[in-house]
């Protein structure tokens, strides 16, 4: 599938029929319910994508966490806000486990990069190989940098509009939300192919 293809469908629905959903269906079945399947749909789409790529590693664990959590969240939240509220906590929850993983010395962007290396064809075994020559370690410690800033940036857009605006902001805290998501998606991509260039050099380094 082509990257602009994805795009497409990824903001339809992260984006159009959560919003769709909203606006058009809280004069039908009230705010909380309209939220929720608002919500639900990013959930099982996301959902859909994990075990359609086969993301069986632990990128894959990782959304598994988000998508697990999210719905606890959202099945035992009594309003609309609540559910709302929900992605604000999601983002500290993350904030957490990458600072976590920081501080532990094992830090997710290696972790995620590795993951991503394995799908494109390279086996574990050459991913740690390489791993012990690499001298650009710390660029994990930014990619995972990255991760964290997204999440605090989502984290603080979220709580501001929630608490200037309420429920009435859901929309634009879905707008600015998936604004902010495709930047920092932008970010790591980049982050990912400066990486994989020094990558690239201790492949050659070895091939010598």
């Amino acid at each position: 599938m082509s990257v602009k293809k994805q795009i497409v469908i990824d903001l339809m629905f992260y984006l159009g029929l959560p919003l769709a959903i909203w606006n058009l269906g809280r004069g039908f079945t009230g705010d909380y319910l309209a939220m929720f399947l608002s919500a639900l749909t990013a959930i099982l789409y996301t959902a859909y994508k994990f075990f359609f790529e086969k993301k069986y590693n632990v990128t894959g664990l990782v959304i598994v966490f988000g998508i697990l959590l999210n719905l606890y969240l959202n099945l035992i939240s009594e309003t609309a806000i609540d559910i709302l509220y929900n992605g604000v906590y999601l983002n500290m929850a993350f904030i957490l486990l990458y600072g976590v993983s920081m501080v532990l010395r094992r830090p997710l962007g290696r972790v995620f990069y590795l993951d991503y290396r394995k799908m494109y064809g390279e086996a574990r075994e050459e991913s740690l190989e390489k791993l012990k020559g690499f001298s650009g370690s710390r660029l994990f410690d930014a990619l995972t940098l990255i991760f964290i800033v997204r999440e605090l940036a989502l984290w603080g857009i979220r709580a501001l509009l929630l608490q200037r605006y309420g429920v009435e902001g859901a929309n634009e805290v879905l707008v600015y939300s998936r604004i902010v998501s495709y930047l920092f998606i932008a970010m790591i991509g980049g982050m990912v192919v400066y990486i994989d260039k020094r990558w690239q050099g201790v492949q050659s380094q070895n091939t010598c």
